[in-house]
């Protein structure tokens, strides 16, 4: 009978997250779903169910120590086949209207989460496993008023890399994958006056421009299909590849359309 394979995914509630379990999915495989929104976190867990694979919820804030005992006490003893770092957070603002708060709550999410999950799952980790950094392209680019949200993929790039070194002998597989300019999920952008605002789920699709995103009519239906056929279906493939038969060290880098 083949090995059950268990695998974890951080902010599993939507989006690239929601769209890797979704694909993942299949018999004879347990899905451990992170997020803070439980009933986002039930409908991937039912899609994955849909495809007859196994689905586990653990609702916590990977921003606190708490949340990630939290997460490694849910993992437990069982080994571990894949360990996916989607959750991400971004706030977009000018650099003298970033607050502490948010500077620190970018380095939670985005870096110390990864590194803390990591070092602390290893150990029920077998030979052979997966480890996939979800990056972005502002991992190796610049843009005005991200500043804090380019420095933590800066920082998970570094930290991806120096880990699939460190990790190689050992038979990991480490893999950072550089997703195109799609946005979802909640995020902070400059409002009127420079005071940041939170634009939530679904309400924007934008590329990364040197000034400001361009505005287009529906972009939240043309958005969704370039999100699902361009960037998911890279990075999955990407992710699939690496759990099934891609030796050792692995990155790839996906880029979506730039024109919406």
């Amino acid at each position: 009978m083949p090995e059950t394979k268990r695998m974890l995914i951080t902010g599993a509630g939507r989006g690239i997250g929601r769209a890797i379990a979704e694909r993942l999915a299949q018999p004879g495989r347990i899905i451990i779903l992170h997020g803070r929104d439980r009933g986002a976190l039930e409908e991937t867990a039912l899609l994955v169910k849909q495809k007859n694979g196994e689905a586990e919820v653990v609702i916590a804030d990977i921003s606190t120590f708490d949340g990630i005992d939290k997460i490694v006490s849910r993992v437990g003893d069982g080994p571990l086949h894949a360990l996916i770092h989607n959750a991400g957070v971004a706030y977009v603002e000018p650099l003298d209207k970033i607050t502490l708060e948010h500077w620190e709550s970018t380095l939670a999410v985005n870096i110390t989460a990864p590194f803390l999950l990591t070092q602390k799952l290893l150990a029920v980790m077998p030979s052979g496993a997966a480890i996939v950094n979800i990056l972005s392209v502002a991992a190796t680019t610049v843009f005005p008023n991200w500043t804090s949200y380019c420095m933590s993929k800066f920082a998970l790039d570094g930290f991806s890399r120096a880990l699939r070194e460190e990790l190689r002998p050992r038979g990991f597989r480490v893999m950072g994958s550089r997703a195109g300019p799609m946005v979802e999920g909640e995020y902070a952008r400059p409002g009127r006056g420079g005071r940041s605002r939170r634009v939530r789920s679904g309400s924007a699709v934008r590329c990364f421009d040197r000034q400001h995103p361009p505005r287009r009519p529906r972009r939240e239906s043309v958005g969704r299909a370039v999100y699902s056929i361009i960037v998911i279906r890279s990075i999955l493939l990407a992710i699939m590849k690496s759990l099934i038969d891609r030796p050792p060290i692995a990155c790839v880098q996906s880029e979506a359309l730039t024109f919406l």
